[in-house]
């Protein structure tokens, strides 16, 4: 028979510490003897923030201490999470689907149906041109403040793009970085373009500019504005 122990908190033990000086690090040590034995019947996960796990775990009752790779293993968490350039190893889409999911049975409320895509049936998704609505709010910056035209760029440019963000803000967005990726190569003094698809709506080029351009234009809006994730 095997067991899996999980241990959380394991950090608020050093909150005992001012009560129990004498005791805190035993109860600690404890957990590292537990370790130690190195049963193959019994798995452990603790629960600890950085800098909370001592660097030189004692094992209670001896002088020995646990080594890291043969008595433990540090998995980092947001390490584990971050996003990868593949996208198919992302892991943290499916972990929040998975909390999201668990809080809504623990509230009793009722799940029919497929449960995939559980938070987009929920909340929606929001589309880019939707987050920009909630970045910008009811009173709209001047689209040059948040565009951040170049002084040095053709008037016929800059008017375009100003006439293009009161129909589509977050077009106009990309309209000026693809100009400004352009400058020193072609140039953006090429005929404006008359009509969609525009250059920088090809999927290639603007995948990798939609979260940059949705930071840039929150953060114009306010030092106190919430990013949305969808």
């Amino acid at each position: 028979m095997k067991v899996f122990i999980k241990i959380d908190q394991y950090g608020e033990l050093n909150a005992l510490e001012k009560l129990y000086k004498t005791v805190t690090p035993q109860f600690q040590q404890i957990i590292h003897k537990a370790l130690g034995n190195r049963d193959p019947s019994v798995s452990y996960r603790i629960g600890v923030r950085r800098g909370e796990w001592p660097a030189i775990p004692t094992i209670f009752g001896t002088t020995s201490n646990l080594e890291e790779e043969r008595n433990f293993k540090i998995i980092d968490i947001d390490i584990s999470l971050q996003r990868k350039e593949d996208k198919k190893s992302w892991i943290f889409p499916k972990f929040a689907e998975d909390i999201f999911e668990r809080r809504l049975k623990l509230a009793n409320l009722k799940i029919e149906g497929d449960t995939s895509n559980l938070m987009d049936k929920v909340f929606g998704k929001y589309e880019s041109r939707d987050k920009i609505s909630h970045y910008i709010g009811r009173k709209k910056k001047a689209p040059e403040s948040l565009l951040k035209l170049e002084p040095e760029w053709p008037k016929p440019w800059c008017d375009f793009l100003i006439s293009l963000s009161k129909e589509d803000l977050f077009s106009s967005w990309l309209g000026a970085a693809w100009a400004r990726q352009r400058v020193g190569k072609e140039q953006i003094s090429k005929p404006i373009p008359q009509e969609k698809p525009f250059p920088w709506d090809k999927v290639y080029w603007k995948k990798e500019r939609v979260d940059q351009g949705l930071l840039q234009i929150a953060s114009k809006k306010s030092t106190t504005v919430t990013m949305v994730w969808s």
